[in-house]
């Protein structure tokens, strides 16, 4: 069976990231994969190490910055460069005979346009809000429900953004899939726990403003007076949100906070940093799924995260972690206090977590539920 996917983006998202587990495992069971990138990236080199065939295609998401004025010239621009890309992926797919399409974002519209005009089956797969999470609406809104509801099949990848796209499609093929994680890749992580381990903690993702690193910042700020050597890891890379950045940045200088807030860039190797850290936060301000919520679960790290989005259906309160009133940094300080002072109880509840994580994310549950989709829709 060929299957054709399509990337929104060519870095190493989570979203992406989920891609290329489900790719790698469906390719045991004798899917071949096609991927069609938006521009070169990080993705590539994965790509290219799995040999997996690929094409660049340069596209563009039809967005805008929810509370600003859409700039029609711009837009105009990339509606002539997406229908251009409408027509060289139209072309991929006759020439590759691709029998399945598989859309990864909501937002990459122009590879449900072509599916749908050479008649194709696609399934477009919900992993974001936009709104809530990342601040951005639709600028082609008609146009992608039009694509949406004529989809053969669409998955949503956490009860949340099912919830709020059930009622917006007339699709009745829309199932919940959780995102599932290779499991092999998490086996040497310890369970020991110190003080001096509760004192380090990490929070991990791009830095925006959906992920909520400022409040992250300003806890730890919060709990300084009482434990002067804790410290702060904010792992990753500012991508759009610029003017988020010069914000965290400019708090931690103006606070004087440089020994314990430390910056990591975008890596993606993070064993040194999950062994060293006990504690991982998750302050998204509604997180659709929480990726790097189960890899910490999976890493033995305590959860913190906030009452909001995926983090409720993944976080049982003080059984696979801690939940937070989300924007609420008093709250959260009082959470990452109590986890520093009851040692015992953190040790069971990592426990708990690192069980409930391989019993119902792995990848191999994910391409079992994905795999038995394709062959419903083709058979």
């Amino acid at each position: 069976m060929k299957v054709c996917f399509l990337a929104h983006a060519s870095n190493l998202t989570g979203a992406n990231n989920s891609m290329l587990n489900l790719i790698f495992d469906l390719q045991k069971r004798n899917i071949e994969p096609y991927v069609i990138i938006p521009k070169k990236g990080l993705i590539e080199k994965k790509l290219k190490e799995f040999s997996i065939p690929y094409k660049i295609i340069k596209s563009y998401s039809r967005l805008n910055k929810i509370g600003t004025k859409n700039n029609i010239y711009k837009d105009t621009i990339k509606q002539f460069i997406n229908k251009i890309a409408i027509i060289k992926i139209k072309k991929v797919l006759k020439q590759e005979k691709i029998e399945l399409v598989h859309i990864n974002s909501l937002i990459n519209y122009v590879g449900a346009k072509a599916a749908n005009e050479c008649k194709i089956p696609y399934i477009w797969h919900y992993r974001e809000f936009l709104d809530e999470d990342h601040g951005y609406e639709l600028v082609n809104e008609k146009e992608v429900k039009y694509l949406a509801n004529n989809a053969t099949a669409t998955i949503a990848i956490s009860k949340c953004i099912y919830n709020k796209f059930e009622s917006l499609l007339s699709n009745d093929n829309f199932k919940i899939i959780y995102n599932g994680i290779p499991l092999n890749n998490y086996q040497n992580y310890n369970l020991e726990i110190t003080k001096e381990d509760l004192l380090n903690i990490c929070i991990i993702g791009r830095i925006s403003r959906g992920k909520g690193q400022l409040d992250a910042i300003k806890a730890v700020h919060h709990l300084l007076k009482i434990y002067p050597t804790i410290k702060l890891y904010v792992i990753g890379s500012p991508e759009d949100d610029i003017e988020y950045n010069d914000e965290i940045t400019k708090y931690v200088e103006s606070n004087s906070l440089s020994s314990n807030i430390i910056f990591i860039p975008f890596t993606e190797n993070l064993y040194e940093y999950r062994n060293k850290c006990k504690i991982n936060l998750v302050c998204s301000k509604k997180e659709a799924f929480g990726r790097v919520t189960i890899e910490a679960m999976l890493s033995n790290q305590l959860v913190i995260a906030s009452n909001t989005g995926g983090n409720i259906e993944l976080v049982e309160d003080k059984k696979t972690g801690l939940l937070y009133k989300e924007n609420d940094y008093i709250n959260l300080a009082e959470k990452i206090e109590f986890a520093i002072n009851n040692k015992k109880e953190i040790k069971k509840i990592i426990t708990t977590a690192n069980k409930h994580a391989k019993e119902n994310f792995s990848i191999d549950k994910t391409v079992d539920n994905v795999y038995n989709l394709y062959l419903d829709i083709l058979k």
